[in-house]
């Protein structure tokens, strides 16, 4: 007969029986840890208890003195058979600048708003140039098609923008994890 946890004089080692053992072992300090508690940690994680923190690039850059207003870009269509959801974005985002200049804006500066169209597909993409480096806006509201979405989002993965899409339903924009790029149909 012969016995599993026998010493293996040739290996040096006990056969059979360190893994037995490291395995009752680890089962009953998992269940030793949660019998005591009595209480299950939440299977979520509560993000209203400490505010995010950015760590990415220009985490350390000051930000800028003597500014007159906080520039929003709008990047909608405004002519074509796109021009009427491209008018209810602008409004909404006119109304959305109105209430947050009237609660005080940003620190007390002002927020403006940049409008370009998104009429031509290949063309959008200069559009959108212009309010990064020209224009010189803090973030992106736009692009009501996917088309535009996406080569809007080219130059806003070089700028180091948010391009905040809330009409666009191309799951495709949000899959590539640009971390400073929202879907929100």
């Amino acid at each position: 007969m012969r016995i599993p946890w026998r010493r293996n004089r040739r290996a040096g080692k006990w056969r059979g029986f360190p893994a037995t053992a490291l395995a009752l072992v680890l089962l009953l300090l998992a269940a030793g840890a949660n019998a005591g508690s009595g209480e299950e940690p939440p299977p979520y994680a509560d993000l209203t208890s400490k505010p995010y923190e950015y760590h990415g690039r220009g985490r350390d850059l000051a930000e800028p003195v003597d500014l007159a207003a906080v520039r929003i870009g709008l990047f909608a269509p405004t002519q074509g058979p796109r021009a009427p959801a491209g008018l209810s974005l602008r409004r909404g985002a006119e109304l959305a600048v109105a209430e947050a200049n009237a609660a005080g804006g940003y620190r007390g500066i002002p927020f403006a708003l940049i409008q370009r169209s998104d009429d031509q597909v290949w063309g959008s993409a200069r559009e959108v140039v212009e309010m990064a480096y020209d224009d010189g806006v803090w973030a992106i509201i736009g692009a009501i098609g996917g088309q535009s979405t996406h080569v809007a989002q080219q130059v806003i993965t070089k700028a180091q923008l948010p391009l905040i899409s809330p009409a666009s339903t191309d799951a495709s924009l949000t899959q590539i994890n640009i971390p400073w790029m929202f879907r929100c149909p």
